[in-house]
């Protein structure tokens, strides 16, 4: 019996490679203006995704989104939905100051006042999660000349760091 081998050749094709889904959070404490500032780094296909699904809109381009969309506004109501903050104890109210793109992704900044210092701070981040099951949201908190991250996903939606 004679037994022939066949070796197989894999091909891979763009479209058929799994993407990575990731956001980029810091948070940094100013002890000057006595809050927290805050800014989020997102890819802007995925933003539009999420946007896209949260409120059921006809949102093609977020760079370009049309006059009847503002994106502010969905913005602001994403962020308030899916990202929290509670310092010291105390659930913190954000104040969305705003957004840039930048290449591929957009940045959005958000400010929570009234945070003299920190001892402990707990961060619910679900941006995205929705949207991509395999999203991983990294948050890296900065306090005095200390910085600690979280890794926050599906299976882990927030965590706490205590200074």
């Amino acid at each position: 019996m004679v037994a022939y081998f066949i070796p197989t050749v894999w091909i891979i094709i763009p479209e058929a490679v799994h993407p990575f889904y990731v956001s980029v959070t810091e948070i940094a404490h100013s002890p000057k203006t006595k809050s927290l500032q805050v800014s989020h780094r997102i890819f802007i296909d995925d933003m539009e995704l999420g946007l896209r699904e949260s409120y059921n809109i006809d949102l093609k381009d977020l760079t370009q989104p049309g006059a009847d969309i503002d994106v502010d506004g969905l913005l602001k109501d994403y962020l308030r939905q899916h990202f929290q903050i509670i310092a010291d104890g105390k659930n913190l109210k954000p104040q969305y100051l705003g957004h840039e793109f930048e290449d591929d992704v957009i940045w959005c900044y958000v400010a929570y006042k009234g945070v003299n210092q920190i001892k402990n701070i707990r961060v619910s981040n679900q941006i995205l999660l929705d949207t991509h099951d395999s999203q991983t949201n990294l948050v890296h908190i900065t306090h005095g000349d200390k910085t600690k991250s979280l890794k926050l996903d599906n299976r882990k939606k927030e965590g706490e760091i205590r200074f």
